[in-house]
């Protein structure tokens, strides 16, 4: 039997020291559940978290055909939170104190999923996203948008949800990125199994700047890392990145 090592400054999370004596470890951002979003043909993984399409459209019964009537809309202030396939539900949460701003926007934020035009068309009036930003995280809603596991049910790599709001959802960022939907999704796998990588071998070569490493990972160089202890991953898509 081996003997776990141990770190006396204990795990880093999200890049911070523990302080507590545990087992050396550390988490990284990127996930199943990863935002993947789109700007300027820029592909964005993250770092927030966001319920899949495919889990929406199971968990809210009238998601998926409100997704297909809302308009394809690619503007000039797209980002995070104004995205195509961006929607925002009531995460539940009791409500605390909250700006003008955000009670009229939480106002029209019910228990369906609703989008940044139907927002507008609620509350007749445009605001900041960062208004949504601050909602979010107070906890007082829940982000829904397209995510790597919504990529796998492209690929048909992993389809334990619903395929066809992974798919719509596929079709509206490969339009903006320029790119057929397989395209796409293949590039957001490329993506996660990437960092995937970078984070492990960060973990792995201690001392070495992360900046290094993701020269070599990036570049057209003839290497290959190969590890001497196990590699366990963890989740039900995780067959799609263990080859």
């Amino acid at each position: 039997m081996g003997v776990p090592d141990l770190s006396k400054e204990g795990a880093v999370v999200g890049g911070w020291k523990t302080r507590v004596k545990a087992i050396r470890m550390e988490t990284t951002a990127t996930g199943g559940d990863s935002h993947i979003w789109v700007v300027d043909r820029e592909l964005f993984l993250g770092p927030r978290r966001v319920m899949p399409l495919a889990v929406a459209a199971v968990k809210y019964p009238y998601f998926l055909n409100n997704f297909k009537r809302t308009p394809l809309y690619i503007g000039e202030d797209l980002g995070e939170n104004i995205q195509p396939t961006k929607f925002f539900v009531r995460s539940g949460y009791p409500t605390g104190e909250l700006s003008r701003a955000e009670a009229e926007v939480l106002k029209v934020i019910g228990e369906e999923p609703v989008s940044v035009p139907e927002i507008k068309a609620l509350t007749r009036k445009d605001f900041h996203p960062q208004t949504l930003d601050s909602l979010i995280k107070k906890r007082l809603v829940q982000a829904i948008g397209f995510t790597p596991t919504d990529a796998l049910h492209v690929l048909g790599e992993y389809t334990a949800w619903n395929e066809e709001a992974s798919r719509i959802g596929a079709e509206r960022l490969s339009r903006i990125m320029r790119m057929t939907p397989v395209e796409f999704c293949t590039a957001v796998k490329k993506r996660v199994a990437r960092n995937m990588a970078l984070h492990l071998l960060s973990y792995v070569l201690v001392g070495v700047p992360k900046s290094a490493i993701a020269k070599i990972i990036d570049g057209n160089y003839p290497t290959k890392f190969k590890l001497e202890v196990p590699v366990v991953l963890l989740g039900g898509p995780v067959r799609a990145y263990g080859k």
